[in-house]
């Protein structure tokens, strides 16, 4: 036994061969299922903005979080949150964008924190921490009944910052690909599902627009 472990079912090795005459009934087991489960690679997309004066040193990293680092208990979530502390220990501003309603809480700025600040609940997220005050982070909570947030993104030192437009992205990936064609706006928003009020808000605007 191991650690005073009491198993429900013990097999021992037999060290002698039963007497002749003595029927040994064989058991032959159902059929297992073989299951071959290949180890999935979890790679994750980021943008890197380098500063080519110091040898293309890292000086900003910005991360669009994907369902799979907000996975309870997943390994793409494990990989994320380790990569995140790296970060926070090294001079690399760190940009996060949640635009996922689903999934655990997985910014760096603590959640508690977080949810003391903010004035209302969000559906969104975004996070910049500037390596200049690491113990401070810019947050831009936002609800789907606004545009996101136009955001600065720091740069080195001595070049400040840039400004994103967030809301513009989404807007013209939504252009490109031709969703206006294949979205289906009479069904309702994927979950987790939204609040009363906001899915009334959601209903009236989709059949002001004509698509519902």
């Amino acid at each position: 036994m191991l650690r005073g472990i009491a198993p429900n079912v013990v097999v021992h090795e037999r060290t002698k061969q039963p007497r002749e005459g003595v029927a040994v009934l064989e058991v032959q087991p159902n059929a297992p299922i073989v299951l071959e489960v290949a180890e999935e690679s979890h790679t994750e997309g980021f943008l890197q903005i380098l500063d080519r004066e110091q040898g293309f040193r890292v000086v900003t990293v910005i991360e669009v979080l994907s369902p799979t680092n907000k996975e309870p208990n997943s390994k793409g979530r494990e990989l994320y949150l380790g990569k995140q502390s790296e970060l926070l220990q090294t001079d690399t501003h760190l940009v996060e964008i949640d635009l996922l309603r689903g999934g655990e809480y997985t910014l760096a700025p603590p959640y508690a924190r977080v949810s003391e600040h903010a004035t209302a609940p969000w559906h969104y997220l975004i996070s910049v921490r500037w390596v200049g005050k690491p113990e401070r982070f810019l947050l831009y909570p936002c609800t789907v009944r606004e545009s996101l947030p136009e955001i600065p993104i720091p740069l080195a030192p001595d070049d400040g910052y840039a400004r994103l437009d967030l809301q513009a992205v989404p807007n013209q990936c939504y252009e490109d690909g031709a969703y206006a064609d294949v979205i289906d706006y009479r069904q309702g928003p994927p979950p987790p599902p939204f609040a009363p009020e906001d899915a009334a808000w959601i209903d009236a605007l989709l059949r002001a627009k004509g698509v519902r």
